[in-house]
Order: structure tokens, then sequence, then C-alpha cells
């Protein structure tokens, strides 16, 4: 069996005039592009996003009705370290509504605001000792982040009642962050 098209000149993707017709080298040229232009649009967006996840702890330095702020110090994946501070709005401890978030660090600045997430009581707490999952969303200068800490409240009780005396955060802050195309 004899293949018409070995030997062929190419030039430029398609079958020299006259070996082979057209229609398999336009295909065969319009396969390329296609290829081509896919390719350069998945590396664009795959490097459009940087994810960089802080391992973060704290305490709270205030603490009013429906409001706490936060400050304390991080650790990246790709080798940042930061202080960070939090002042969150919320109701009670079952909601965050809003606040502000900075992070200060070596090798990046992020501020930004909270733009809501959830506090839930865990199981097992005590006058003595309490956790809470706190997850907020932020929105940060150049993209989103998540911020998701253990809070534990340090009380002790006299008279019955009990008093919070301190409290820690402990997790993670991980952020979405947008490459510039410059």
């Amino acid at each position: 069996m004899e293949n018409r098209h070995l030997g062929a000149p190419k030039r430029n993707g398609l079958l020299a005039k006259g070996k082979g017709g057209m229609k398999g080298g336009a295909i065969g040229w319009c396969r390329e592009i296609v290829i081509a232009i896919g390719l350069v649009v998945a590396l664009s967006s795959v490097a459009a996003a940087q994810v960089v996840t802080y391992e973060v702890s704290g305490i709270q330095t205030g603490v009013a009705t429906n409001f706490s702020s936060f400050a304390g110090v991080g650790a990246s994946d790709d080798g940042d370290v930061a202080a960070w501070e939090a002042d969150i709005e919320r109701v009670d401890l079952i909601a965050i509504t809003g606040g502000v978030f900075q992070l200060h660090g070596v090798l990046r600045d992020l501020s930004g605001v909270f733009t809501g997430g959830t506090i839930a009581a865990l199981p097992g707490g005590t006058c003595r000792m309490e956790k809470f999952a706190v997850t907020g969303d932020l929105t940060v200068d150049n993209g989103s982040g998540v911020f998701e800490v253990i809070l534990t409240h340090y009380g002790i009780r006299i008279g019955g009642r009990c008093f919070l005396y301190f409290a820690t955060v402990e997790g993670t802050v991980t952020f979405a962050l947008l490459q510039n195309s410059d």
C-alpha cells in the first residue's frame, strides 16, 4: 500500500500544494493553532492566582459587645513570616458580620475586610476552657482569603459566675492572590 504523503515537503504545518491535498493539511494546521491557544489559556489561568497559607497563632487583645480584636504571628508555606491583627465585628458568638484584617510580612503585606463568617461552640466547653471554631471570609486588596482558627477562652468561676480572663487563637489563614499582569 502506497502512502502518498510520505516524503511530501511541508511548509508552516501545511502540505505542499499538490502533495496530498489541502484538506488534511489545513485541519492539522487548525488543530495545532487550537492546541496552542488552549495551552496559552490554561497556563495563564494557572499563573493568574497564587494560593498561600499561613499557620497563625495569637491572643485576644480586646473584647466588647459584638466586637473582638486579635493579634499574633504566622508563617506561610512559601517561607514568609508575619505579624497579623484582626478586628472582628460579630453577632454574639454566632456570626462574623464585618471587620478588618492586616498581615505584615517579610514577603508580603496584605490588608482586607471580613465579609462574613461563622462562630461555632465546640463540644465539651466549661467555664475553665471553652473552644469555638471561627471561620471568616476575607476580601483582600488583590484577592480573597479564609481565616480559620480555634478560639479558646480561659475562665475562672468566682461566686457562681464565670469570668473570662484570657483567650488565644490558633489555625490558618489562606489567601488566593491575583498576580499582577505587568
